[in-house]
């Protein structure tokens, strides 16, 4: 009895920890078995803005109800016309560690 217990308790936490996370069937998008509804941006540019701006963005989008952001994480190759500037990966193993720092922040404010 007290492994059945233990089992179905382990089960119950399993299906919490499950529906926890968003789901697609019969169409549409579900959580915590409910219809599960968002509002989205896309924010290419979040890793190379300025901190300050960068928050500020955040946080004005928070304030309208955007919950997910898409954001471009890297630009990469040589830096010239056409291309996103500065690249994260300018060549194969060259990396721009400024870029870096400010996809971090970007991320750690999505939270």
């Amino acid at each position: 009895m007290v492994v059945q217990t233990e089992c179905s308790t382990s089960t119950q936490q399993a299906r919490e920890r499950t529906e926890a996370f968003v789901s697609a069937h019969d169409g549409q998008l579900w959580r915590n078995g409910e219809p599960y509804k968002f509002l989205a941006a896309n924010m290419w540019a979040a890793a190379y803005l300025e901190h300050a701006r960068l928050d500020r963005e955040l946080d004005r989008l928070h304030t309208i109800g955007v919950r997910n952001v898409r954001l471009l994480a890297s630009g990469e190759g040589p830096e010239r016309d056409g291309r996103i500037r500065p690249s994260l990966q300018s060549s194969a193993g060259v990396f721009n560690e400024s870029v870096f720092i400010t996809l971090d922040h970007a991320l750690a404010g999505l939270h």
